[in-house]
């Protein structure tokens, strides 16, 4: 719980956008309590309220690593908000999930 605790706080809004260790929290938040933050998942992946690239690619990296029996319907919303990502990174990623 304290661990959540931390991950959380490093997510929270009191940080600048593009700090390296966002995506991380992300992804640790993922590995440990996947049911609980998949629903997170469509704000991660959103680039108006996640506007550093690399916390939009670790939610997509998430979704095959942590989340193996992940919803149809999320994956089609998260990919469609992915797709056609301002950077290429993300964008990449998208189509290779599609795949």
């Amino acid at each position: 719980e304290h661990i959540e605790n931390i991950l959380n706080s490093c997510l929270n809004k009191n940080w600048p956008r593009y700090m390296k260790f966002k995506p991380i929290a992300i992804l640790n938040l993922m590995k440990y309590k996947p049911i609980k933050y998949k629903s997170k998942l469509i704000e991660w992946v959103d680039e108006l309220r996640t506007p550093f690239w690399a916390c939009r690619y670790a939610a997509l990296m998430s979704i095959y690593r942590y989340l193996p029996e992940v919803d149809k319907s999320l994956l089609d919303s998260l990919l469609n908000k992915t797709i056609n990502d301002s950077h290429k990174f993300v964008r990449m990623k998208a189509k290779a999930m599609i795949t």
